[in-house]
């Protein structure tokens, strides 16, 4: 699946809402990841000036958001789980930075009131894990058909 610029990564994502075997290439997959964020980034902060009041475009715009998160996750799951398939490696990989980020969250939820010391040491855990996933999603494909199929055309 080769999807070229932002709006056929989208297009190949919805495609493939859940298919969670073959392989993906890095820019289809970068490409969705990108616009994935960039929407959850907006909608989530467009929630904030207009969440203090309660009232019903509070509830239209965080509703949105989370429409918008729900109908996306499944194929970004999807895409990374065949990006780490491109690399020769498991889908179950991306636990791990899920893992961390719900650690990260659930621990600034309890400990924000004392300030950030405590969560030192998670984001010391955490820090790593993020940044070696980075590298796997950024690295080059196996060259040729590997366990999990041939190379994206």
């Amino acid at each position: 699946m080769t999807a070229r610029g932002p709006v056929a990564a989208v297009r190949a994502g919805f495609a493939n809402y859940a298919t969670f075997s073959g392989r993906s290439a890095r820019a289809p997959t970068l490409w969705f990841m990108l616009v994935f964020s960039l929407g959850n980034y907006v909608l989530v902060n467009a929630t904030r000036p207009v969440a203090g009041d309660g009232g019903a475009l509070a509830l239209l715009v965080g509703g949105l958001s989370w429409l918008f998160f729900l109908s996306t996750v499944t194929p970004m799951a999807a895409f990374v789980a065949r990006r780490l398939h491109d690399t020769g490696r498991s889908g179950l990989w991306a636990v791990l930075p899920v893992g961390a980020v719900v650690a990260i969250s659930v621990f600034e939820r309890l400990w924000v009131t004392r300030g950030y010391g405590p969560m030192i040491p998670i984001f010391a855990v955490s820090a790593p894990i993020m940044l070696w996933f980075a590298v796997w999603l950024l690295a080059p494909g196996s060259p040729g058909a590997n366990r999990f199929g041939p190379p994206p055309a």
